[in-house]
């Protein structure tokens, strides 16, 4: 057990910002992505992309299983997340109950502008830390680096666009793939980062062993996420001896309000 909590520490602190939602600060003006060629599928991804550059403000409830596997663990390790986000432009809070195995935790994320804490409770009582990722995007800087690789053609939209229904709730379907050869050093923590492994060691080596990364994305025109998928692959022969070589995170929403009025001492660490 010991093992897997590590592990899921490891992705905890990567975890959150993607894979729950891009949004960026209501004081961004939203510019349209410009493209060759107008398709379905292009219209409806750029169309969430613009829309969620107008969000200030975001509560949401999900769900989120991860599957990590290692190289020195026979069976991979499967983590489930009930969490509550509540988001003010650079300033979120994620209330968790994560669960593995027969045992569960309650967290507290907290992510700002240029720091991260994590606030766990310990005999009734909040006990709040500063937490040192090695890769950290905040709010804003993650909007800039999504639409970057979009824009530059390092994610690619596969063709196609479907139509699923998340709780009585039609969203768009799409799906984006990673061209590797137009990753920057940057691209590639950013990609660890939201592939929930920001806390690794051995940081350079897990950037150069990126073999895949997939993302799927359930979208709304006001620029809601639904669900979001994503599987990270690395080359194994490159990492240490107990290294990550994969992770999948499934997060689908149950509930969720734009631009909801949020008050700042929501984000007042606990004392």
């Amino acid at each position: 057990m010991e093992k897997r909590w590590h592990l899921l520490m490891v992705v905890l602190a990567g975890l959150m910002l993607f894979s729950l939602q891009l949004v960026a600060c209501k004081k961004k003006t939203p510019t349209p992505t410009p493209t060759p060629t107008a398709t379905p599928t292009r219209t409806a991804f750029e169309a969430w992309l613009t829309a969620s550059m107008g969000i200030g403000s975001l509560q949401e409830n999900y769900r989120v299983t991860i599957e990590t596997a290692a190289k020195g663990v026979p069976q991979p390790t499967s983590v489930t997340i009930e969490g509550q986000l509540q988001l003010k432009g650079n300033n979120r809070l994620d209330e968790l109950t994560i669960t593995v195995g027969t045992t569960t935790q309650t967290v507290r994320e907290y992510l700002f502008k240029d720091k991260v804490y994590v606030a766990t409770m310990v005999n009734g009582q909040w006990v709040v830390r500063e937490a040192t990722p090695p890769i950290f995007f905040n709010n804003d800087d993650s909007q800039a680096e999504f639409e970057s690789l979009y824009k530059r053609g390092a994610l690619v939209l596969a063709a196609g666009v479907t139509t699923k229904t998340i709780a009585g709730e039609k969203c768009d379907q799409v799906e984006l793939t990673v061209d590797l050869t137009k990753l920057s050093a940057l691209d590639r923590k950013y990609l660890l980062y939201i592939g929930g492994l920001s806390s690794i060691s051995s940081m350079e080596a897990y950037s150069s062993a990126i073999a895949s990364f997939d993302v799927r994305l359930c979208l709304l025109p006001s620029g809601v996420t639904l669900e979001s998928e994503t599987t990270l692959k690395l080359n194994g022969d490159a990492l240490p001896a107990d290294g990550i070589v994969s992770s999948h995170i499934l997060t689908t929403l149950t509930h969720y309000e734009i631009n909801p009025v949020i008050p700042d001492s929501i984000f007042v660490l606990p004392s």
